[in-house]
């Protein structure tokens, strides 16, 4: 099967690039673990009641609303073996099906060291310190995307060129009961981009795909 590389991808025209804090320092290092070690990290997601939990391969990730609107998903990582002032991560939402990238995202984010050794976001409340991958609403979809197996890519990057990739497969959900209606509308393959999501509004049968998912 054809895989998308997030590394090989044009930064900033493709990705949606987001920075609070200005351009970093280049002269601070947050360096942690052993530098002749290749670079390691495990993945988080933001639940929709807010602490971040593990990933789980095949598992699910919740669609939360956040502040701009829309339906994101709140990727996150632990990491090692790099420089955590900042990483940059960048995630991607690709359909197994047909390898379409649907969504995309990138920023850099802030982490420090904890007890364990591993890096962690600075500001680990803070939705601005993950990455907000803005799943829905999409134009042009062949299928639902809460309820349905998509394949998630995350890369991280230190400031030295070291880098890390991961892809796991999901399934987006709506799981927040107050907006879960309108979650299933905006995220559905038929909602018109800008249309209004009426109560109790049949999206029709969801498409599936037989890609070996």
């Amino acid at each position: 099967m054809r895989t998308i590389s997030l590394l090989a991808l044009f930064p900033c025209l493709l990705f949606s690039c987001t920075s609070d804090d200005g351009p970093p320092d280049a002269a601070v290092s947050c360096f942690v673990g052993d530098p002749g070690s290749p670079p390691e990290m495990e993945l988080v997601h933001h639940s929709a009641s807010g602490p971040p939990v593990p990933f789980t391969d095949n598992g699910t990730v919740p669609l939360i609303l956040p502040p701009q609107g829309g339906k994101v998903m709140l990727v996150g990582v632990r990491a090692r073996n790099l420089d955590g002032c900042p990483l940059t991560i960048a995630t991607a939402l690709v359909d197994p099906c047909t390898q379409a990238v649907v969504a995309l995202e990138r920023r850099p984010v802030l982490m420090e060291e904890q007890a364990d050794g591993w890096l962690t976001p600075l500001q680990p409340a803070e939705i601005s310190n993950y990455s907000n991958l803005p799943a829905c609403p999409r134009a042009n979809l062949t299928r639902d995307v809460y309820g349905q197996p998509y394949e998630l890519v995350i890369s991280i990057e230190d400031k030295a060129k070291r880098k890390v990739e991961r892809r796991v497969m999901i399934t987006p959900t709506c799981n927040q009961p107050e907006f879960q209606e309108q979650c299933e509308c905006e995220c559905s393959q038929g909602y018109t981009l800008g249309g209004t999501c009426e109560p109790n509004q049949d999206a029709g049968v969801a498409a599936t795909c037989d890609a070996g998912i």
